[in-house]
């Protein structure tokens, strides 16, 4: 799914947002990747677009001026979409 089949990153968020396999939820950043235990979730480290992060501001400390929202929703739902 690599490719751009046609659909926008919006047209995905309205099609999936209210479905009942969808997960979203506001993005933390912890700094490091880790894996899922009975006590403990699974932690995982993100790439930020260069407009936040860039040559001219090389300070993490910039991410805290936003809100992060991570919206999960399963790959085969989403293929089939973009194939529409």
């Amino acid at each position: 799914m690599s490719e751009n089949e046609g659909k926008s990153l919006f047209e995905v968020f309205k099609k999936f947002r209210n479905d009942e396999d969808t997960r979203i939820f506001q993005l933390i950043r912890v700094g490091n990747s880790t894996g899922a235990t009975d006590k403990k979730q699974a932690k995982v480290s993100i790439s930020i677009p260069n407009d936040i992060c860039n040559n001219k501001n090389r300070n993490l400390g910039e991410l805290n001026k936003y809100i992060g929202i991570v919206m999960i929703i399963p790959k085969e739902k989403v293929e089939k979409f973009m194939k529409e």
